[in-house]
């Protein structure tokens, strides 16, 4: 089995302090002229013990789809289940050794494994195996965390979040039907329903990019209510994509969030909504273009 360079952690959101050890982890390899990997968990460990877990940033797939955009060669997913939150920090050392040939790993100073979260760096470095702990990344004075973003995701401040994550958030999912409001009214809209445990940001209307196919279009997206045709309170991700026509139904796509516009709200008449999403259009395309078009 070749040697291995393992960068381990969950790596939620593949933020700025994830891109540091998946980094270092790359460099080492090379240096060393071995293999580099990350291992991640199939679900927040959190999930499995309490029961409960944290909203993601990115689904699985998506995970691993930016760690290996960091350079990372191959990416190992272990199933968290009673047999993983059971085993003991040498076993989950050995693990690494036998399955994935590691002679080196990767991690932040607070990673811990095994049962109890008893294994600790200096564990793994009892069980052989050559440990680099990355300092923290920190920004705007403290450190960058999944937490942290998460944060500021739910409260609509995207554009902060961007700059922890190193890119915008985006939302994964798949286009379902929707009520087809918008196209009674001139401005159809793709439903999103986002992949199972994923964060909302805060409701309101963002300037955003729908990913689809490998290309991106302009639009605007709401996410909320529709307090002007609904009074239930089942949040709903929909958007306008400018200069788009075409049947898009039941395929995998993304909102890209660039940056929140403004508050959802009610209105009294559709000619008064309809203004709106036409202001609203102009000013995410004003946006787009300073982002985008250069």
């Amino acid at each position: 089995m070749d040697e291995t360079v393992v960068a381990l952690g969950f790596f939620d959101g593949v933020h700025a302090g994830h891109c540091r050890i998946l980094g270092t982890a790359v460099n080492i390899a090379k240096e060393k002229g071995i293999k580099s990997a990350a291992c991640t968990f199939s679900v927040h460990p959190r999930a499995f013990v309490r029961g409960i877990a944290p909203a993601m940033l990115t689904s699985l797939q998506r995970r691993k789809e930016l760690i290996l955009e960091q350079g990372i060669e191959r990416v190992e997913v272990l199933e968290f289940d009673k047999n993983m939150s059971d085993m003991s920090p040498d076993d989950f050392a050995s693990l690494l050794k036998d399955r994935y040939g590691c002679t080196n790993a990767v991690c932040g100073g607070n990673f811990r494994f095994g049962k109890n979260a008893q294994g600790t760096p200096d564990t793994l470095r009892a069980n052989g195996i050559e440990v680099t702990v990355c300092d923290p990344v920190c920004m705007g004075g403290d450190v960058v965390s999944s937490t942290r973003i998460r944060r500021l995701i739910s409260e609509g401040r995207l554009q902060g979040a961007g700059e922890l994550l190193g890119r915008n958030f985006v939302l994964t999912g798949r286009v379902v039907d929707g009520f087809k409001l918008g196209r009674r009214l001139g401005r159809p809209t793709m439903n999103l329903r986002p992949d199972d445990g994923l964060i909302l940001p805060a409701t309101g209307v963002y300037a955003s990019r729908v990913l689809l196919e490998g290309q991106a279009f302009y639009s605007i997206t709401n996410i909320g209510t529709r307090p002007t045709f609904s009074n239930d309170d089942i949040v709903s991700v929909e958007s306008h994509i400018m200069d788009f026509c075409r049947d898009i139904y039941g395929q995998a796509a993304a909102v890209e969030l660039v940056q929140r516009l403004r508050d959802e709200r009610r209105f009294d008449s559709e000619t008064e909504l309809l203004r709106q999403i036409d202001k609203d259009m102009a000013y995410s395309r004003e946006i787009l273009d300073r982002e985008y078009a250069k």
